[in-house]
């Protein structure tokens, strides 16, 4: 009788140590629980804070309510400069490049129209020198005015006058900022180089005074 009563109070006292342990077991899976979503409350916060102008990997978004805009215009501020962009399919903004300092603007089409984009996405109005060919921006809109870019490619024709080039060029409001004179490298004469705000022409004057277009060159 004396073993049977010592073997339940044995037992007693085993299930009675064994009932915390069982309970503190269950408590890091509740913590572990917790846990995740706290952190996925916290992700969600920080990306519904992510607002505006962004550079990102080397590219440049905008971001709504920490979402990417997306197929839109939007005017971003970058460093004291204010200017339009576009943030294409991706939420990526539409922007060119450097190649040996000189500047490779994008060319996008858009609702039907074709814009250039500078490196940091800035929609560029005036006239650029792309893969050496003209494109002329509106100054008012942006947007690519093909009649004279076209007018201006068809005059830029090697070994031929440079004077069709040169006029449209002063017709469009457009002045060298520089005219160099160099020794010829080509014969007798003199090259040229017309320094422009975004581009040079390399030209060539013949000893009779007539001039014949080389090439192009970015800015």
């Amino acid at each position: 009788m004396r073993n049977n009563k010592a073997m339940t109070a044995l037992l007693a006292c085993t299930l009675a140590l064994q009932a915390p342990v069982a309970a503190g077991a269950a408590a890091p899976a509740d913590n572990t629980a917790a846990k995740a979503v706290a952190s996925s409350e916290n992700t969600l916060q920080n990306a519904a804070r992510k607002k505006g102008f962004k550079y990102e990997s080397g590219k440049f978004y905008y971001y709504v309510n920490g979402v990417k805009l997306k197929n839109r215009w939007r005017w971003v501020k970058w460093y004291g400069k204010t200017y339009k962009a576009y943030f294409g399919p991706t939420g990526a903004a539409y922007a060119g490049t450097r190649q040996y300092g000189a500047l490779v603007p994008a060319v996008k089409r858009i609702s039907g129209a074709y814009y250039g984009f500078d490196r940091v996405g800035a929609m560029l109005k005036g006239t650029y020198v792309v893969n050496n060919r003209f494109y002329v921006f509106s100054s008012q809109t942006g947007k690519l005015n093909t009649s004279i870019s076209a007018k201006l490619r068809a005059a830029c024709k090697y070994g031929e006058s440079t004077a069709t080039l040169k006029r449209i060029l002063k017709n469009i409001g457009l002045k060298p900022l520089k005219v160099q004179r160099l020794e010829g490298c080509y014969g007798d004469g003199y090259d040229i180089v017309y320094t422009y705000k975004n581009f040079q022409i390399s030209a060539h004057e013949n000893t009779d005074g007539s001039e014949i277009f080389f090439g192009l060159i970015a800015k």
